[in-house]
């Protein structure tokens, strides 16, 4: 397949219209091909200035890794109840999650009786398969 950009995103990159990707799994390997070095998402630490970044081929190799395990786990068409804060350990697994198949249920962890409540309904409701989470997501 030979991808023709019609015009540059503001990073540099190729710009995604009228190449044919149709997933964000391809978006994703696109653009690990193409500039694996650019940032893919920034985390604010602190809500304001320290941030935290990922590149497009750091976030990559770790939702594979991720997908991997999740096609090992016969996970595809099943729901995977994902239990992670906001950070880049939840972007991961949930790019890890639509390569593999399985069908992304994402949550917080939970916090205090009420959000253990929240949880057991959400499990309930969804019965999912599987349940990926992280104990420290620094």
């Amino acid at each position: 397949m030979h991808i023709m950009p019609s015009r540059l995103a503001p990073d540099g990159s190729p710009a995604l219209s009228g190449i044919g990707l149709h997933t964000v799994a391809e978006v994703l390997q696109y653009r690990t091909v193409t500039a694996p070095d650019s940032v893919a998402f920034i985390h604010l630490l602190d809500g304001e200035f320290d941030e935290a970044k990922i590149t497009y081929q750091t976030l990559y190799l770790a939702a594979m890794n991720i997908a991997s395990m999740l096609v090992d786990a016969n996970t595809s068409g099943k729901q995977v109840l994902l239990l992670f804060d906001p950070r880049f350990a939840y972007i991961s697994a949930l790019f890890g999650v639509f390569p593999s198949g399985a069908v992304a249920v994402p949550s917080f962890p939970p916090v205090g009786s009420r959000a253990l409540n929240r949880l057991a309904t959400i499990s309930a409701d969804a019965q999912p398969y599987l349940k990926l989470w992280m104990v420290n997501d620094g």
